[in-house]
């Protein structure tokens, strides 16, 4: 039903006193069908933009508190869930986990500062005791002499005036204390220095237990907080997706007057409705009442657009969606792009092997990664084509032959019949570009008739006249060769004629700018040749590839292994780039050498109010 035009849609105007708001907004958050449309004033005695409900700031601080609670739960366990939760009560249920979760926060932040302080005395008390220390009062300082703790490479060979204390050579080096005069710093020299605290007096040993078993304590209610955190984040993950889905439903309901026109009064809702959901719109709208005043015509091509085509086409919506949707109003180029993008493809990689790779590889990603199913579709019905022209280039893995089972009887040999090959890719060109002129004609013919045979059906008047001439003049041919078929052309006299006519057409619908733009239709069809050019690219990569790995099979030995490896990472290579070089190109020739030919684009996405 949609297949060329997206889905009709009907304008909506919706007006009734003020005193009605919410109830409005509630029956039209349930039918969850109108675009809605921004009012604009438009004067000082127009009416003014709407204010929020009273709940909407309340709303927003709630979901400021959810959005805080959620950076407690892992992301892979937050699914979003419907729910009716009252703001009292959505209210009641965050604060309750907000205090949780700050005494958690709290208490945790407590015990690892409290951690980090006993690991750091551990860390010293060792250092002491790695050099010999028994007793904190030994490093009481003197007024003379200062303490100096760290670790030396070597201990110094002659004698000094000062005490060292020392221990066995780890890892940082000879853990060291030095008692030495104030002021020295000839033993200082390649030390790295170890703060020391200021150490009560007393026996090392007990004040190590103390805080070794301190330690242990504190990593004990640790793990035990851990336990009451993944409790406390299963239960948020449990509460807060219905709990956010009520608040963000009260949030729209609350800031969807920000899109109406309000007076002291009054208020007044615009926007746009599926021509097959209108009936049900002022259904909803009709049963609250007499004072409430709807109106629905036929929309212009402001309307947003929604785009239904049914699977495989609607994979294809993907290249509009990427460059631009259609208006209301204008053709849905995504039937065009369903038949032309995968016959550019398959023409491009055209070989049976390879496009059962890419169909087995892009079914068994479709079942693994649902989010890219669409993508994924469009690789399938793209390597089935593949499959098609590999059959008609008889082509399998660069070979024409199947496994040496089946041998392949190529209508065109992609690396002997170039001109051949040439041919095709302008064949194409005739037919993608002709029909996109098609399309800009009906496009134009809703607007005006005039501009439609002028502006469009010339630029095919004109090819009617210059191909024969083109093609007469540089390669004296008197026929147009078309699949076994022999188009005679018409006179040179009359080709010119025809040529003349045509562009007189282009100048009286497109002015100078369809003068400037005559040579531009010669670029547009030599860029066909790609379909050619990548052809050929990929057909004599995998003849070299399989000219490698015959050679070093034919070697025997280990030589076999070296072409089994060449034969697989060359042909992978291949395939990966024949698939990256065929997309592409297949979509520039619709991006820059058809769609402006007919399509405009600039449409906005249909979303509804309460989806």
């Amino acid at each position: 039903e949609h297949m060329f035009h997206p889905q009709p849609m009907e304008r909506v105007v919706i007006a009734a006193p003020r005193d009605r708001l919410e109830k409005v907004i509630d029956a039209l958050y349930g039918a969850k069908a109108l675009h809605l449309k921004e009012h604009v004033p438009a004067g000082s005695d127009d009416l003014k933009i709407g204010t929020p409900l009273p709940e909407a700031e309340r709303t927003s601080q709630l979901l400021l508190q959810l959005q805080a609670l959620k950076t407690l739960v892992p992301a892979k366990s937050y699914k979003k869930q419907k729910g009716d939760i009252s703001l009292p009560a959505a209210a009641k249920k965050l604060a309750a986990f907000r205090k949780a979760a700050d005494g958690f926060i709290q208490e945790r932040q407590q015990l690892e500062t409290r951690q980090k302080l006993l690991t750091k005395e551990l860390e010293e008390l060792d250092f002491l005791a790695s050099t010999g220390v028994t007793d904190t009062s030994m490093l009481k300082p003197s007024r003379s002499l200062e303490l100096v703790a760290g670790y030396l490479p070597s201990l110094p060979k002659n004698g000094a005036e000062a005490v060292i204390l020392a221990g066995p050579k780890g890892d940082q080096g000879i853990p060291v204390l030095i008692f030495v005069r104030k002021g020295e710093a000839s033993l200082r020299e390649g030390l790295l220095p170890v703060a020391l605290s200021d150490w009560p007096s007393g026996p090392l040993r007990p004040a190590r237990e103390s805080r070794a078993a301190e330690l242990a304590r504190i990593e004990g209610e640790l793990s035990a907080l851990d336990h009451s955190h993944e409790r406390l984040a299963a239960e948020l993950a449990k509460e807060l997706p219905p709990i956010e889905n009520s608040l963000l439903r009260t949030l729209r309901k609350s800031e969807a007057p920000l899109r109406f026109g309000q007076s002291g009064h009054a208020f007044l809702i615009q926007g746009w409705v599926p021509a097959k959901r209108a009936p049900a719109l002022r259904s909803a709208i009709s049963s609250l009442g007499k004072d409430v005043y709807l109106h629905q015509e036929p929309a212009g091509d402001d309307a947003p657009t929604i785009l239904k085509n049914p699977q495989p086409l609607g994979s294809f919506e993907f290249f509009l969606r990427l460059y631009s949707l259609p208006r209301a109003k204008e053709i849905d180029p995504t039937f065009f792009v369903f038949l032309t993008f995968p016959i550019f493809y398959g023409v491009m990689l055209g070989d049976i092997g390879y496009g059962l790779v890419i169909l087995l590889a892009s079914a068994l990603l479709y079942s693994k990664m649902p989010r890219y199913r669409g993508l994924f579709t469009i690789f399938m019905v793209s390597a089935i084509f593949t499959i098609l022209f590999g059959w008609f280039f008889g082509e399998f893995f660069g070979t024409e032959s199947i496994f040496g089972l089946v041998t392949l009887h190529p209508f065109i040999h992609r690396l002997e019949q170039v001109q051949e090959l040439l041919g095709l890719s302008l064949y194409f060109a005739l037919f993608h570009i002709n029909i996109s002129l098609l399309f800009g004609f009906a496009n134009e013919l809703k607007h005006s008739l005039f501009r439609a045979v002028t502006g469009k059906l010339g630029w095919i008047v004109a090819q009617a006249g210059g191909i024969p001439v083109l093609m007469t003049t540089f390669m004296r041919l008197d026929h147009l060769p078309l699949f076994g078929l022999s188009i005679p052309f018409p006179s040179l006299a009359v080709s010119y004629a025809i040529t003349a006519a045509g562009v007189l057409m282009i100048i009286a619908g497109e002015r100078f700018q369809g003068v400037i733009e005559i040579p531009g239709l010669i670029a547009n069809f030599l860029s066909y040749m790609r379909l050619a050019a990548i052809g050929l690219a990929s057909a004599s990569l995998a003849l070299v590839i399989n000219s490698m790995a015959g050679s070093l099979f034919a070697s025997g030995g280990l030589f076999w292994i070296m072409g089994a490896l060449v034969l697989g990472m060359g042909h992978t290579i291949n395939i990966l780039l024949g698939m990256l070089d065929s997309f592409l190109q297949s979509l520039r020739l619709h991006y820059v050498e058809t769609f402006p030919k007919f399509y405009h684009g600039g449409g906005e996405a249909y979303r509804p109010f309460g989806r």
